[in-house]
C-alpha cells in the first residue's frame, strides 16, 4: 500500500510535470513568433528606416533558397521583398538599394 506521502508526492510530480510541459509550449510558441535573425530587418523596414523617411543601403547582394539578402558593410542584414525578377544579375555584387 501507499503511504499519505506518497500520494502527496506523486500528486506533486503529476503538477511539475504539467507545469513543464505548458512552459516548454509556451517557449515554443514565442520562439515561432519571433525573427530568425534580430539584425534581419525586411526591405520595407530598412527603406523607411525609424522616421519613415526614404533610405538608402549599401552592402552585398546575396539569394539563398530563393530570398534575396543585402548585407551592409556594417553587418546588417535586410530582406529585399517585392519585385526581384532582376535581381540575379547582381548576386554577389555591391549594390545600393534605396527606397
Amino acid at each position: 500500500m501507499y503511504s499519505t506521502n506518497d500520494n502527496e508526492s506523486e500528486v506533486y510530480m503529476r503538477r511539475f510535470l504539467l507545469l513543464s510541459i505548458l512552459l516548454l509550449g509556451c517557449s515554443w510558441m514565442m520562439a515561432q513568433s519571433t525573427p530568425a535573425q534580430s539584425g534581419q530587418k525586411s526591405y520595407n523596414e530598412a527603406a523607411t528606416g525609424e522616421s519613415g523617411t526614404e533610405r538608402a543601403v549599401q552592402g552585398c547582394l546575396n539569394n539563398t533558397g530563393g530570398q534575396y539578402k543585402l548585407t551592409s558593410d556594417s553587418g546588417k542584414t535586410f530582406i529585399l521583398a517585392g519585385n526581384t525578377s532582376k535581381l540575379n544579375d547582381y548576386v554577389g555584387h555591391e549594390v545600393i538599394v534605396s527606397g
